[in-house]
């Protein structure tokens, strides 16, 4: 009596993709304003940074190129030569993405309203 075949427990997924956005970087139009000097941190700005506990090495080592603090200087300079690193370096060659671009891949072209000699 009683053969069946009991209680199924649901399948666990991964929670990789969850795990990766919470975690997102600064977009890469930010970091070309960092670099530039107009944003948060400029290039050669990263030595006098202010001292934050919450952050790693207390905010002190910062890549700007990509927005990542770490522990030491030797953990940094090991960054530096990753190839993660490196594929941040070719991707900020670029210019960013802007909204007249976005546009005019859209098809919206700037409004024409002529020239002021003809109305």
């Amino acid at each position: 009596m009683g053969s069946g075949t009991g209680r199924v427990t649901k399948r666990k997924g991964s929670n990789k993709r969850s795990r990766r956005k919470r975690t997102l970087s600064r977009a890469l139009d930010q970091i070309h304003e960092d670099i530039s000097g107009k944003g948060q941190f400029s290039k050669n700005g990263t030595t006098d940074l202010p001292v934050d506990f919450d952050l790693p090495g207390l905010g002190q080592f910062y890549c700007v190129e990509c927005a990542r603090y770490f522990i030491t200087d030797g953990v940094l300079a090991a960054h530096k030569k990753t190839k993660k690193h490196k594929f941040r370096l070719k991707e900020l060659k670029d210019k960013p993405y802007c909204q007249a671009e976005a546009e005019a891949a859209a098809g919206m072209a700037p409004p024409d309203n002529g020239s002021t000699s003809a109305r």
